[in-house]
């Protein structure tokens, strides 16, 4: 009974460890800023440089997908992936990361990696 009553409690030390991590993700979608797009819908080319001026004075980035989905990115500790998407407003990029908190509604990618498509 000893034994079973440890390698329950290894078990259930083991799990309770990795039951709020989330495994990086790659998600695909357009650069947005997002109160231009969710307040107005506004994305794509024709608002790629409004979009970059909102970046420069600390919009969130957003990420629009095909679906419909956006999703908020932040910086990693790592800055760099991140800082190039601000760059690249209206574009459609792949982006890799780890989930973080939601914001609001919306799910928080942290971003670790970013290629254009």
């Amino acid at each position: 009974m000893r034994k079973f009553t440890v390698a329950a409690l290894a078990v259930t030390l083991l799990l309770a460890g990795t039951a709020g991590a989330l495994p990086a993700d790659t998600v695909s979608g357009e650069i947005v800023e997002k109160a231009c797009f969710v307040d107005r819908g506004a994305h794509g080319e024709d608002h790629a440089a409004c979009a970059k001026r909102c970046f420069e004075r600390g919009g969130d980035v957003g990420l629009l997908t095909a679906d419909g989905d956006l999703y908020i990115l932040k910086p990693a500790e790592d800055t760099a992936a991140f800082e190039s998407l601000k760059g690249l407003a209206g574009k459609t990029v792949s982006v890799t990361g780890d989930w973080g908190e939601d914001d609001g509604e919306y799910k928080t990618l942290i971003v670790t990696a970013s290629a254009t498509n």
